[in-house]
């Protein structure tokens, strides 16, 4: 009887493996979209980018701000709420969900507590074609922490070798415990910025701490840093995604790693948004979409030395026709959260820019549950909402210390892992 149970487990496991070697030779993976945002001001293909602010106390009330890349007066970042409605409520757009109004903003990114003075603030950064510079806004807050704007609280001029600034990014330096800006242009020049606080003004100012061509001329837009390793990942559209080294939180021209280019079977050019999907223990995703072939290519975010980061798997993004929502195509933006948002989104959400929006006026942003990827793409891919960004420890001894309690007791707040696939 032992010997009859073993060979029909035996069996079973034979069946599965043969399951995931032709699950992997077939097409990616598609996953399905729950919701879709509304339609901004405008026409045609404006939205580009986005990124998740995470409200400090209730999830559910986490805004998505996303831009309007317009030339005219559409232009600016718009707020989103999870159900992809104004973040107000309201019908139309106005000064309390529109900001930075008339101005062509092509990439946006936040991070949490930047100290400004005796003040911690979250800050959204916001590549403004219009004037060439790098706008800086606070997120601002209401009663119970939730939603009420952005305000401006700087700009830096940018120059990027004659161009104005595409790609976006910000990092925060753990080491360091400094905050920066990132900026790319469409000939690939690449700069970063120290961000500061002048008393005297009261605004954030930037200093130059490093610039490069990473492309040799041709067009970079993705940027996506990990805070925690401290390295900084770089696209070129039509050549590869790079991956730099950071000494005291400065990204280093020397030993740049090349992660994965269009040549391959992974990537097809245009490489777009580049997103960090964080989990305890150092472990997570580097996610890319491959604009050309309308998918999402996943590595893993923990890497040796100096080899690249492993490819884990390609997904897309299909139609939900019982909700009305077309797939996505021509992706631009993405971004990921691993926190439990609550409602459709326990496990997390996946963020799309889809070029074509069919039914729609104007490009948008697909929402998807970040279970659907970890269930649907084949693969072991963790669901873990313990990692916190307004919970990354200072630098100095009780910094160090609380890490090394997340390190410790990190892996028992991950709900649970999803199965390679279901195999009976």
């Amino acid at each position: 009887m032992k010997r009859l149970r073993y060979l029909i487990e035996l069996g079973r496991v034979l069946s599965c493996v043969c399951t995931i070697i032709a699950f992997s030779a077939s097409a990616s993976a598609v996953v399905t979209p729950l919701v879709e945002t509304d339609n901004m001001n405008g026409g045609g293909d404006n939205a580009d980018d986005m990124c998740v602010w995470l409200h400090s106390t209730d999830r559910s009330k986490s805004i998505i701000l996303g831009n309007n890349k317009s030339s005219s007066t559409d232009g600016g970042i718009y707020s989103f709420a999870l159900d992809g409605g104004r973040s107000d409520g309201a019908s139309s757009w106005t000064t309390d969900n529109w900001f930075d109004q008339t101005k062509k903003v092509n990439n946006v990114d936040l991070r949490y507590n930047f100290q400004a003075g005796s003040e911690k603030w979250d800050i959204i950064v916001g590549s403004n074609r219009t004037d060439d510079r790098i706008d800086i806004l606070r997120i601002t807050t209401g009663a119970g922490g939730d939603f009420t704007g952005l305000v401006n609280v700087g700009s830096i001029s940018t120059n990027l070798g004659g161009d104005n600034p595409y790609g976006m990014a910000m990092f925060h330096s753990k080491s360091q415990n400094k905050h920066y800006a990132i900026a790319s242009s469409y000939n690939g020049e690449t700069a970063q910025w120290e961000l500061s606080y002048n008393a005297g003004t009261g605004l954030i100012e930037g200093t130059k701490v490093w610039q490069a061509n990473v492309t040799g001329g041709s067009v970079l837009e993705g940027i996506v840093a990990d805070d925690e390793k401290e390295v900084v990942y770089i696209a070129g559209e039509d050549s590869a995604i790079y991956r730099y080294q950071t000494i005291d939180g400065v990204i280093q021209d020397a030993d740049r790693v090349e992660v994965d280019n269009v040549s391959g079977p992974n990537l097809t050019a245009d490489i777009e948004g580049l997103t960090m999907y964080y989990a305890s223990d150092g472990k997570g995703y580097l996610m890319a979409s491959s604009q050309g072939s309308g998918q999402f290519a996943v590595y893993d975010r923990e890497f040796t030395g100096s080899d690249p980061n492993d490819y884990i798997l390609n997904f897309s993004v299909g139609a939900n026709a019982g909700a009305g929502i077309d797939s996505v195509s021509g992706t631009d933006g993405i971004d990921v959260t691993s926190a439990n948002l609550g409602g459709l989104f326990t496990d997390g959400m996946f963020l799309a820019h889809d070029t074509n929006n069919s039914g729609g006026t104007i490009s948008n942003i697909k929402l998807v549950d970040w279970a659907d990827v970890a269930d649907e793409a084949g693969q072991s891919l963790l669901i873990d909402t313990s990692w916190d960004p307004r919970s990354v420890p200072e630098p100095g001894t009780w910094g160090l210390l609380a890490t090394g309690v997340v390190a410790l007791f990190g892996a028992y707040s991950i709900r649970r892992r999803r199965p390679a696939r279901k195999c009976s």
